[in-house]
Parts: C-alpha cells; structure tokens; sequence
C-alpha cells in the first residue's frame, strides 16, 4: 500500500473514542467488570466485549488491547461518559486510573483485508499504532493527535465512516449509542456467538443474568441484517420495526453506503421473521428487506 492509495483502505473514525486504563490492578479490576477475559488480552490485538450493569444489560460494547503498560477501549465516545462513570463506582476499591483519552489521538479503521508486513510497515511509517482483530479483519489504528505526520494522514484517509461501519452491520458486529445504552442483554446483540462473552472466567457484573440466559433462557428475538432502499434521512437507534400491524423489533444500529442505502442490525422477534413486509418508525414508514434470518 501506497500514500496515494491510504484513502482506499484507512477510514477516520471521527466519532470513535477511547478509554485509558492504568495501575498495577487494572487488568484484575477489568476481570470483574467485562464480559471477556482479560488473561487472553495481547498487545496489539484487539478483543471484542461489553461491560454490563447489574441487571445485565450493556452499558458498552468495546474493543479492547494492551498498549504499552496499559488497557485500551475501543467505543464510541458518546458512550464513553456513562462508561467511565460506571467504572469508576468500582475502581475504587482498585490501583486502576480511568481517563477518556479519545482527545489525545485520531482513531482510523480499517477491514476486509490481511495485512501484511509490508502494509504495516507503512502504516508505522505514517506514525501509526495498529491494532488487530483477526476473526473479523478489523484493525483500529491511533495516532497522538499533535503528532507531526497527523495533517498528511487526515488528508488522505477516506472521511467516509459509514462505510467502515457498513462493514461492521454485515459481520453482524453491532455497537451501542448512548441512547441504546442499559438496553439491550448481551445475547440480544449475539455477543456470545461473536465470542464476546466468556462464561468460564468466573464472575463480572451482571453475570449471573447473563449466565441464566444462556444456560436456562429462551431467547423470543434474534439480531438480523435489514436494508431499505427508501430514503431514510437518519438510523435512529430503538426506532420500531413494524410487521403484519404488530411491533415486531427495534433498530439496533445502521450505516449507509455509497448508494444511500440504509444497512440495519435490528432485533427481530422470531415470530415474524418469515413476514414479506417491514417498516421502520411506523405503520406507514419505509419499507425494509430482510437480508438473513
């Protein structure tokens, strides 16, 4: 990869922030708070999770990596501010500082493609820190923001976000607003099945909920890909899904292409998965294509 291409492959994740965890007891505090386990954090990898309240419903949805001697989450920052202050009732008891770090560094993304050495090299080049998530070829890259090297990088990555999170709805990846914050289970958002949960590390807030849900619980509704053609001015998160004159789910998260197409991650109850007619918002509102079930 080349400086006259970077605008093909990096994205400027403009509304992506950042949480800085550091002290002696971080990654024991994190063990109790997050749905993944932190012994199987590496530097430089990024592991997917959610931090959940007692009543199991997730308050984030992050990326997590080691950097240097401390822990990195990956959000978005309207998230962060609810994040920060659930975190901090219990990092008291622990050596763990947390700070909202997103002002100190530009976030890009990048998907869909191996990286090799060379491309990494390039990417360190240009003042890059990369982070991996093998799985689903999604790498977050962060560069300090006073950094010398930061105006030519600005000036070529692609601005266009929606498209790096286009990707992410058709890896069935979601992620939270603060508006769907405390909302949804995990297993709402199929964070199990993204490996995003691990329930032999022992106990995490919310927990037990969790647990219950996934050993004695049957779930009614399941996350699903739908797309709308029609003009839809804006993806609200919680917006209605209406089907044969019912409330059949809520939007989840979206993003749209080059085309205007809206691509949604909802939350479908079952039943109606095999209706023919979708509508968001309301009874009369665009209608929506059901891509997978």
């Amino acid at each position: 990869m080349n400086q006259a291409n970077l605008s093909d492959s990096i994205y400027s994740l403009s509304n992506m922030g950042c949480i800085r965890l550091t002290g002696e007891d971080t990654l024991k505090f994190l063990q109790g708070q997050i749905t993944v386990n932190t012994e199987h954090f590496k530097v430089g990898e990024l592991s997917l999770g959610a931090i959940c309240n007692p009543q199991g419903r997730c308050i984030s949805l992050f990326w997590a990596s080691l950097y240097q001697d401390d822990v990195l989450l990956f959000q978005l920052q309207e998230t962060i501010p609810e994040t920060v202050a659930h975190l901090s009732k219990y990092a008291v008891f622990f050596k763990s500082k947390i700070e909202d770090v997103s002002t100190q560094y530009s976030i890009y993304g990048m998907f869909g493609q191996q990286m090799n050495s060379a491309t990494k090299e390039q990417l360190e080049s240009n003042g890059l820190v990369c982070f991996e998530e093998s799985d689903s070829l999604i790498r977050f890259m962060i560069i300090e923001s006073s950094a010398s090297k930061q105006s030519d990088l600005q000036a070529n990555a692609n601005s266009d976000s929606q498209l790096f999170y286009k990707y992410l709805v058709e890896q069935g990846i979601p992620w939270l607003t603060e508006k769907s914050q405390s909302e949804f289970l995990p297993h709402n958002l199929n964070l199990p099945e993204l490996t995003a949960v691990d329930f032999k590390k022992g106990c995490f807030t919310g927990q037990e909920v969790i647990a219950r849900m996934q050993y004695k619980g049957k779930l009614k509704s399941h996350i699903q890909m739908m797309r709308s053609h029609n003009e839809i001015e804006a993806i609200t998160p919680l917006s209605t899904i209406y089907a044969d004159g019912a409330k059949a789910g809520e939007v989840i998260c979206g993003a749209f292409d080059n085309n205007q197409t809206a691509n949604m991650l909802v939350l479908l109850k079952d039943k109606y998965q095999e209706c023919e007619i979708f509508r968001m918002r309301d009874e009369n509102g665009p209608i929506l294509e059901l891509v997978s079930h």
